[in-house]
């Protein structure tokens, strides 16, 4: 071998080494760039430029990295910076799924998913057909489309699928992806509910309750109600629904205990029926007769109640004049959220000519209303803390919500509760030099205020020494 033959050798290998070493110089600068990419699309994400963030993904994504092009994906999927395309969603994460990235992988395993349900739904399978609607209505790896979700329910549904039953009934009834129809929505929760599906038995209940596409009848009402409210333990059930219809029973019940009273002139038995009625549909009408009854006996809560209504002209004309009225009534007997709403309306000049300082003036008495709860919770939360000071410190807020002059009817039970708090520091020496006399006249302001501790505890006193803390 000679001399010249080696030199060769060396300079071919040496050849060979520097060109691999400047591909791999070269890869190592494509990741690089790829992985400052990602960065900025992701930086941009975050700051809601999507548009920007889609360049910088692209450009990572072309450099073959996973994570950017399972987030193009998602952009996609999102219609974040880009308008919506599954088509291109799926392509992405392909991509990515194609090098292990395993979001990427879990997306299409649910794409799989969802073209097995697709042909299974084509070849006939109701529950499949179900499923498929389910997808087309949520959106759900697909773009929302609620008239082919109708159409897939609607297979189903005629091969007495139960939950595609109740779900096309809901879609007549709000008119999603078919025209509204209260009439064609109770026939199918009646199939529905003939199965027992408890969803449609609790709706259909609501509509036999309010006359809606089927003429009122309670009978049926309380039945359906309660086949619903039976199923709270079914382990396949929806438990809101039982739960719900359980309520809708009790409600009525409660309405039938209070209408004797309402009807002889009780303003609380009133109210009561009222609110059974208010924002049922087509019982609103019902809600404002008996709110009117108990306002005019000046019962603050319905005034604001009746205000309301006239406000938004629910069961009644729209009419913010005679809101304002009730308002005004409302708030000066205290009621707190009838003296914001009062503020409001001259705030924006509605129902009445804009007044600022009337505005600021019935805010202010609302924003006062509830500052005895404010001064009793903050109290609370001292006194639980326990550091050094923090008793006396939450002494000062009892004391100051105790004293609270003219509370709204909202804020009375935190000026009892003060008071209450009050009267046991003294009455025990907690924070305090012990001072019975004190604490027990403490009590009794409570007492008079509603706190049953007070009162359990005045009522303990003559029989012995007091209570200890």
């Amino acid at each position: 071998m000679t001399m010249e033959t080696n030199g060769n050798r060396h300079r071919l290998f040496a050849g060979t080494l520097a060109v691999l070493s400047v591909a791999a110089m070269l890869a190592g600068c494509g990741k690089e760039s790829a992985k400052s990419e990602l960065q900025k699309g992701v930086d941009a994400y975050y700051a809601r430029d999507y548009a920007r963030a889609v360049e910088h993904y692209r450009a990572a994504a072309d450099m073959n990295d996973a994570e950017a092009q399972y987030q193009l994906g998602c952009c996609y999927a999102k219609a974040e910076g880009v308008p919506l395309n599954w088509d291109e969603a799926f392509r992405w994460w392909g991509k990515a799924a194609e090098q292990g990235h395993p979001e990427s992988v879990e997306r299409m395993a649910d794409l799989h998913k969802l073209e097995a349900t697709r042909q299974s739904a084509e070849q006939g399978d109701a529950e499949a057909q179900y499923q498929f609607a389910e997808c087309c209505f949520w959106g759900t790896d697909m773009e929302e489309d609620e008239e082919e979700a109708v159409k897939w329910y609607r297979m189903a549904a005629d091969q007495e699928h139960a939950r595609a039953q109740a779900q096309l009934g809901l879609c007549y009834y709000d008119g999603m992806g078919v025209e509204e129809d209260v009439v064609e929505a109770v026939k199918w929760w009646s199939k529905a509910a003939q199965q027992d599906d408890q969803f449609a038995l609790y709706r259909l209940g609501k509509c036999y309750l309010d006359g809606i596409g089927v003429d009122m009848d309670w009978d049926k009402a309380r039945e359906c109600f309660r086949r619903a409210a039976e199923m709270k333990d079914k382990e396949d059930g929806v438990q809101f629904f039982a739960s719900e219809s359980q309520k809708m029973l009790d409600d009525i019940l409660a309405y039938e205990k209070n209408l004797p009273a309402a009807e002889q002139g009780d303003a609380e038995a009133q109210i009561a029926v009222a609110k059974f009625f208010s924002g049922r549909g087509n019982s609103d009408e019902e809600a404002v007769k008996w709110y009117r009854r108990a306002a005019e006996q000046e019962h603050p809560e319905a005034q604001y109640e009746l205000g309301l209504r006239y406000k938004y002209g629910s069961g009644v004309e729209k009419d913010e004049t005679e809101a304002v009225k009730w308002y005004r009534k409302a708030a000066e007997q205290g009621h707190d959220l009838a003296r914001n709403a009062l503020g409001i309306c001259y705030e924006k000049g509605i129902g009445v000519a804009k007044d600022p300082d009337e505005a600021n003036k019935w805010k202010q008495m609302y924003l006062q209303s509830g500052v005895p709860v404010i001064l009793y919770t903050t109290g609370m939360q001292l006194a639980k803390r326990g550091r050094p000071g923090d008793m006396e410190e939450a002494l000062g807020f009892w004391r100051r919500a105790a004293e609270w002059k003219n509370p709204s009817l909202k804020a009375v039970p935190a000026v009892a509760a003060a008071q209450y708090e009050l009267g046991r520091c003294l009455y025990y020496g907690i924070g305090l030099d012990e001072d019975k006399s004190a604490g027990i006249e403490w009590f009794r302001k409570a007492a008079k205020n509603g706190d049953a501790d007070a009162k359990a505890i005045l009522d303990d006193l003559p029989a012995g020494p007091a209570p200890q803390p």
